[in-house]
C-alpha cells in the first residue's frame, strides 16, 4: 500500500491510500463489490490498468454515495482512472486502503516505490495447514533461487501466517490483557451477587424450614433458587447489551486508530449468543452456591422464633468469608495491574526518542510523474516550496525528507565490508534522503 496518492477533481484535492492488487484479490478474500465489478485479468495489462475500485468510506465521504460514479473517471496522481466499482463497508484490507488499482508489471506504474514490495495472499484448501503450505512454498522458493541466484539473494526464510493473525498481531496482546481485566471485574461482580444471595437466603431459612416440614424436596428448592439466580444473571446480561449498544458510537469515536477494524465493531448474533452463554454459566455456577447453602437448614433451630440467623451454620459464614477474600484478591490483582500499566505508560511518554518533536509540523507531498516526469523538475519543486516556507513569519527552519522518523516506507540497501568473508551475504542499511536543516528541524540529539 502506498503512503498516499493525490486524488483530485471535485471541490478539494484529497490525500488517499491506494493499494495495488491482482485480479484474484477480492475473490480470495471472498468479498463481492457492492456496486459495479472488481479487477479482472484484462485490467492488469499495460494500457488497460488505469481503472480503480473505491472503498465504501471513500465512496460515501468523497462522492456522496453516488451510484452513478461507476463508469466515470477520477484523477489519481494527475491521470484519469475509470471507476470499476465500490466495495462494501466490511472490506477493510489493507486497513487504511481507500481504493484499489490493478497491478501492471512493467513501467506503467501509478504508485511510486519499489515494484517488488508485494505481499501474497492465498486461500488454503480444506485440510491443508499453514505448516504444509509453508513447506511447499519454501521448496518452490529454493528452486527459484537456485535458478535465479541474482538479483534475488535470500536473506530470510519464507513464512506463512494466517491473515487474521497478521492483522491483529500488534494489538492482540493488549486486547487479551483487557479481556483478562474484564474477566476479573466479572468475577468480582459475581462474588458480590453471590454474597447478596447468601444473605438473602439466610433470611429465608424459616421459609425453607416450613416448606421442608410440609414435604418439599431439597432438589426442588435448589431448582427454585437456581432459577432465581439465572433470571438475575440474564437480566444483568441484557442490561449490559443495552449499555454496549448505546456505547458503540462513543467507542468508535474515542478508540485508537491502531485498533484493527474499529469501524466495524457492532453487536451481532455472535455477541448475543456469547452474552447469553456467559450469563447462563455465571448464573448457574455462582447461583448454585447460595442455592445449596439456603436449602441446607436445621429444622429444629430454624423453626424457632428468631432462629433464622442461628440456623445458618458455620459453613454459611465460611463461604461468605471465602467469597470476600476472593473479591479482595481479585481487586488487588486489578489494582496492581493498573498500576503497572500506568507506570509503563509514563515510561513510554518519558522515553527519549533522540529528537524533539514539539512545534514541528509535517505534510506529505507526492508529485505525479505525469506532471513532473524528470527528477530535476521534482527537485526544483521542493526547492521552491522550501524557500517559500522559510519566508513565513512562524517558520524557524524547513527541510525535506523521503519519509518521517518512525513513519513511512524507507528503502533498504545491501552493503558489504571488508570483514564480510562469506560470499553473497551482506548487511542491510535503511536510509532516508534528507535536505539541509533536517537535524536542526528535529533537534536531533548527538
Amino acid at each position: 500500500m502506498s503512503d498516499g496518492i493525490n486524488l483530485t477533481g471535485g471541490s478539494e484535492p484529497d490525500r488517499v491510500n491506494a493499494t495495488e492488487a491482482t485480479a484474484g484479490f477480492f475473490a480470495v478474500l471472498g468479498i463481492q463489490p457492492l456496486i459495479g465489478r472488481g479487477i479482472t485479468t484484462d485490467d492488469e495489462q499495460i494500457g488497460k490498468n488505469h481503472v480503480t475500485v473505491l472503498s465504501y468510506s471513500l465512496w460515501v465521504n468523497r462522492f456522496g454515495s453516488d451510484r452513478e460514479i461507476v463508469g466515470k473517471d477520477v484523477t489519481i496522481n494527475g491521470l484519469p482512472f475509470n471507476v470499476l466499482g465500490v466495495m462494501p463497508s466490511e472490506m477493510k484490507y489493507p486497513v487504511k486502503a481507500d481504493l484499489w488499482i490493478p497491478v501492471a508489471f512493467g513501467n506503467d506504474r501509478v504508485l511510486t516505490g519499489n515494484a517488488f514490495a508485494y505481499q501474497t495472499i492465498a486461500r488454503l484448501k480444506l485440510g491443508v495447514s499453514a505448516g504444509q503450505a509453508q513447506t511447499e512454498l519454501g521448496g518452490v522458493t529454493d528452486e527459484f533461487l537456485k535458478k535465479y541466484p541474482e538479483p534475488f539473494p535470500r536473506t530470510q526464510p519464507v513464512t506463512v501466517s494466517p491473515l487474521l493473525e497478521d492483522m491483529v498481531s500488534q494489538i492482540k496482546q493488549s486486547l487479551l490483557i483487557l479481556l483478562g481485566a474484564v474477566g476479573f471485574v466479572l468475577l468480582i461482580a459475581c462474588a458480590n451477587v453471590t454474597n447478596l444471595l447468601l444473605a438473602r437466603g439466610a433470611g429465608r431459612r424459616r421459609e425453607v424450614a416450613i416448606r421442608f416440614a410440609l414435604g418439599a424436596r431439597r432438589i426442588r428448592l435448589i431448582r427454585q433458587f437456581l432459577l432465581e439466580s439465572l433470571m438475575l444473571s440474564i437480566t444483568g446480561g441484557a442490561a449490559g447489551l443495552l449499555v454496549a449498544l448505546w456505547s458503540i458510537d462513543a467507542l468508535r469515536l474515542i478508540g485508537p486508530a491502531s485498533l484493527p477494524r474499529l469501524a466495524q465493531v457492532n453487536l451481532n448474533g455472535r455477541v448475543f449468543m456469547f452474552t447469553l452463554l456467559v450469563s447462563l454459566v455465571t448464573g448457574a455456577i455462582f447461583g448454585l452456591i447460595p442455592a445449596l447453602q439456603s436449602s441446607k437448614v436445621d429444622l429444629t433451630v430454624a423453626l424457632k422464633d428468631g432462629g433464622a440467623q442461628s440456623g445458618a451454620g458455620k459453613g454459611f459464614y465460611r463461604m461468605r468469608s471465602l467469597l470476600v477474600a476472593g473479591e479482595m484478591a481479585l481487586a488487588l490483582v486489578l489494582l496492581i495491574g493498573a498500576g503497572l500499566l500506568m507506570k509503563s505508560f509514563v515510561h513510554v511518554m518519558q522515553n527519549d526518542v533522540g529528537f524533539n518533536p514539539n512545534n514541528v509540523l509535517t505534510l506529505s507531498i507526492d508529485l505525479p510523474d505525469s506532471k513532473y516526469p524528470k527528477v530535476e523538475q521534482k527537485n526544483e519543486f521542493f526547492q521552491q516550496v522550501s524557500e517559500r516556507l522559510r519566508g513565513l513569519p512562524g517558520a524557524s527552519s524547513v527541510s525535506v525528507a523521503s519519509s518521517l522518523p518512525f513513519a513511512g516506507f524507507s528503502l533498504a540497501y545491501e552493503f558489504k565490508t571488508e570483514a564480510d568473508a562469506v560470499p553473497g551475504v551482506g548487511k542491510n542499511a535503511i536510509f532516508r534522503s534528507v535536505s539541509s536543516d533536517f537535524s536542526k528541524r528535529w533537534e536531533w540529539a548527538s
